[in-house]
């Protein structure tokens, strides 16, 4: 590692004592970042061959500011530039590396400079690196923040485009338009005359009930039930009977819905007892009325026995043609006794 230089170039050198002066110059190259040591010996041919020891000692400086060595090899001192080496950037073998992304050394810290196509780097966050297949991300489909939902349906991301999947229980897509999903809520209003009936209980005198509902599904119906009683105790005391059931469907005629009637006097039937339909065509509309004035217990002396109208109904709600509709049906019914 030492080196004597400016030597004479005719060697040995003959001295005259006391005239000549004999110079050179030792330099260290550390061929290793650390210390080292040396000695120079001068040896004369005069009487008894007297030699001259020089100790020499050198001091690797170690490399220069923001170089280092990585590979161990003195040949090459030096020579990685740990500000912009993306292998051994700030030191050696720290790679700057990213899943799904390019990295670069700058000033001595990697950072992640670029996504590869159809990722992101969405929380911001290098140390996860671009994070987010933005081709299959629901919360990030796209780009960043972009969440995939849609009313009352589930949602994916495909291909980068939010697509509309099944509807949720309980609704329907009619119009197709994913902007407002799946739009149509099925009603609670039950689909068979059984136990499960929607039973709007026992009408009073005067009474006006309105009744909705959606047919969706397709193939859904909607059934209802209720009682229309008759005080046949009144109608004795004032020798007068007026009883009168009428209800419509709304939207009505040259609309798809229809009702199908069912009564029967029996006020504590149950489904299996509702007998034939009282029209044997589609209603919109449907009324029950009788009035009977001068009317008594048993028709003596007048023209009308009192009777008593008290009855059990039953409604169907269907569709008559093959179109199924979002739009809401009403049921008015008035009552009277």
């Amino acid at each position: 590692d030492f080196d004597i230089l400016d030597l004479p170039a005719i060697w040995p050198v003959q001295l005259q004592p006391g005239v000549d002066i004999l110079n050179f110059r030792v330099t260290y190259t550390p061929s290793a970042i650390d210390s080292d040591s040396g000695t120079v010996f001068i040896v004369s041919s005069d009487l008894d061959s007297p030699t001259t020891v020089i100790s020499l000692a050198g001091q690797g400086v170690g490399c220069p500011a923001n170089q280092i060595d990585c590979n161990g090899d003195p040949q090459d001192g030096c020579e990685v530039d740990s500000l912009n080496d993306e292998n051994n950037c700030g030191s050696c073998d720290n790679q700057c590396l990213y899943s799904n992304g390019t990295g670069a050394c700058l000033d001595g810290t990697c950072a992640l400079i670029s996504c590869n196509m159809g990722y992101a780097n969405c929380d911001l966050d290098d140390e996860t690196g671009c994070e987010v297949d933005l081709t299959s991300d629901a919360a990030n489909c796209g780009f960043c923040t972009n969440l995939c939902e849609f009313d009352n349906a589930s949602a994916s991301c495909q291909a980068a485009n939010c697509i509309m999947g099944a509807c949720d229980t309980g609704y329907s897509d009619f119009d197709n338009d994913p902007d407002n999903g799946c739009e149509c809520a099925e009603d609670d209003v039950s689909n068979l005359c059984d136990g499960n009936i929607t039973d709007r209980g026992v009408l009073t005198d005067g009474a006006v009930l309105t009744l909705t509902g959606t047919l969706v599904p397709e193939g859904d119906e909607d059934w209802y039930t209720f009682t229309a009683p008759d005080n046949n105790v009144t109608d004795l005391s004032n020798l007068r009977d007026d009883y009168r059931v009428w209800l419509e469907i709304v939207p009505g005629s040259g609309n798809p819905y229809a009702l199908d009637i069912y009564r029967n006097p029996n006020t504590g039937a149950d489904c299996t007892e509702k007998g034939d339909r009282v029209c044997d065509w589609a209603d919109v509309e449907y009324e029950y009325r009788l009035t009977q004035a001068d009317c008594n217990a048993t028709g003596d002396g007048s023209p009308h026995v009192c009777v008593d109208n008290g009855a059990r109904y039953w409604i169907r709600v269907y569709l008559t043609g093959a179109l199924v509709s979002c739009n809401p049906y009403t049921i008015n019914i008035t009552f009277n006794q």
